[in-house]
C-alpha cells in the first residue's frame, strides 16, 4: 500500500464546501502542463461545482483554443449547464497566456461584479503571479498539480562529438527535482537510462 501511495502523485482536493455567497469564477488551466493529470482536474472541478450549491458558476479556462480564440469566462451557468462544458473541455498543447487570462477576469468581473474564485493551477511558476492576480480581484482558493512541477523534455539534438543531447526543463521550486529520462527504440527496447537532478 505504501508503494502505491507513493506513486499516486499529487492529489487534487477541492474544499467541501466553498465559501461566501454569489457567482463562483472556475479558473482552470488546460494548457500543455495540465494535460498529464487531465482526469484529476475534472474530477476536482465537478466536485468544486458540486460543492456550490445554488450559485452562478461561470468557467475560465486560461489557454487559447484551437482556433486561437484568447481565454474567455462563459458568463453565468447553472450547475448543469457548467457540467455540460466542463465535459467538452479539453487540454491544448500550448502554454497559457497570463496576460488574456487577466483580461477574462476584469472582463468578468465589469459583467458580474465581486466573485469567489477557484484557480486549479498547473505548477508553473508563472501561475503564481496570475494566481496573485485573482486573489487581489476576489476571494481566491488554489489547488493543482503544483505538488509536481511540470516538465517539458524538449526535442533531442547532436553535439560536437555526435552524442544524442536530450534536455528536460522543469518548472522552478524550492525542492530538488529527481527523475530519469529513458530512450526507447521504435520496438520498445531500452536504448539508454539518465538520471536527472
Amino acid at each position: 500500500a505504501l508503494v502505491i501511495i507513493g506513486f499516486a502523485g499529487p492529489e487534487i482536493v477541492p474544499p467541501k464546501l466553498l465559501p461566501g455567497s454569489g457567482p463562483v469564477l472556475l479558473a482552470i488551466d488546460n494548457d500543455w502542463a495540465a494535460a498529464p493529470d487531465w482526469p484529476r482536474y475534472l474530477n476536482a472541478a465537478r466536485e468544486i461545482i458540486a460543492s456550490a450549491p445554488g450559485r452562478g458558476l461561470i468557467l475560465l479556462p486560461t489557454t487559447a483554443d484551437a482556433a486561437g480564440t484568447p481565454p474567455r469566462g462563459t458568463g453565468l451557468l447553472s450547475h448543469q449547464a457548467a457540467l455540460a462544458r466542463l465535459n467538452v473541455l479539453k487540454p491544448q498543447p500550448w502554454p497559457s497566456d497570463r496576460m488574456a487570462d487577466a483580461a477574462a477576469v476584469r472582463a468578468i468581473r465589469g459583467a458580474t461584479g465581486a466573485v469567489n474564485g477557484v484557480y486549479l493551477a498547473d505548477g508553473l511558476t508563472e501561475g503564481a503571479g496570475f494566481r496573485r492576480f485573482l486573489a487581489a480581484l476576489a476571494p481566491i482558493r488554489v489547488t493543482g498539480a503544483g505538488a509536481d512541477a511540470a516538465r517539458l523534455v524538449l526535442p533531442p539534438r547532436l553535439d560536437r562529438q555526435g552524442r544524442l543531447v536530450a534536455r528536460l526543463e522543469v518548472a522552478a521550486q524550492a525542492r530538488a527535482v529527481h527523475g530519469a529520462i529513458l530512450a526507447e527504440a521504435a520496438d520498445g527496447r531500452g536504448l539508454a537510462r539518465s538520471g536527472i537532478l
